[in-house]
C-alpha cells in the first residue's frame, strides 16, 4: 500500500534542557511511497532559523525499522543562534555565519547514529568579560549512543583573529582530537596550538 500526505508541527516555544530555547519552532514534512519504505521531505524552522532541509527514507524490515535521511542548513548570520545559548551566561553573538550539514540513522534498536560538519565563518561573540572576535571553526563530527567524536574524519579546527578577556591575544589556532564526553582513557587531546 501506498500512503502520501503532509504534516506540520508548531510550538510557540521549545525549551532545551541545557537552557537554550527555539522561538516557534515549525516542522512541515511531506511523505510518499510503500509504507515498507516510505520516502520524507521537509523544512525545519525556528523564527529566523533555517529552513533546514530535511529528507529521509524509512526502511522497515521484518526485524529492523531504520529511518536514514540527511539535514542541509545553508549559510545564514550566526545572530540566528542567538537563542540557543543560555541567557544566564550573557553571551551576545554580533557577527559571522554558520552553515552545516548531516547525514543520520535511527533505528529503535541502537538509537541515533549521525555524522557531518559544522562552519562558523567570521563570528564575533561578546561576553561579560570581553569578546572573541574572527572566530571561524571547523567542526566535523559523529555521534552515537557514547557520545559525540569531535574529530570525525579530521580534527576540530578553531581559530580566532583576536581575544579580549583580560590580556589581548592574537591569531589563536588550535586542533584538538577525541570525544565528549571525555574519558581517562580516551581524553580529549590538543593537537595543535
Amino acid at each position: 500500500d501506498n500512503l502520501s500526505g503532509a504534516m506540520r508541527l508548531h510550538s510557540p516555544k521549545m525549551q532545551l534542557e541545557y537552557g537554550g530555547e527555539l522561538d516557534q519552532p515549525r516542522a512541515d514534512m511531506n511523505f510518499s511511497g510503500p509504507v515498507e519504505q516510505l520516502n520524507f521531505k521537509g523544512i525545519l524552522q525556528a523564527n529566523e532559523l533555517g529552513p533546514v532541509k530535511f529528507s529521509a527514507k524509512r526502511h522497515l524490515k521484518a526485524d529492523s525499522s531504520d529511518l536514514i535521511g540527511e539535514l542541509i542548513w545553508p549559510e545564514q548570520p550566526a545572530t540566528y543562534f542567538q537563542s540557543l545559548l543560555p541567557a544566564q551566561q550573557n553571551w551576545v553573538i554580533t557577527d559571522g555565519t554558520i552553515k552545516g550539514d548531516t547525514k543520520f540513522v535511527a533505528n529503535i534498536n541502537k538509537g541515533l547514529v549521525a555524522s557531518g560538519n559544522v562552519t562558523i565563518r567570521n563570528g564575533d561573540l561578546s561576553l561579560k568579560e570581553g569578546e572573541f572576535k574572527g572566530i571561524e571553526i571547523s567542526l566535523p563530527y559523529k555521534y552515537d549512543n557514547k557520545g559525540f567524536d569531535l574529530s570525525y574524519k579530521k580534527p576540530l579546527d578553531l581559530k580566532i583573529a583576536e581575544v579580549n578577556v583580560g590580556i589581548p591575544l592574537t591569531d589563536i589556532k588550535v586542533k584538538v582530537q577525541g570525544r565528549l564526553p571525555a574519558l581517562e582513557k580516551a581524553p580529549i587531546r590538543l593537537r595543535e596550538l
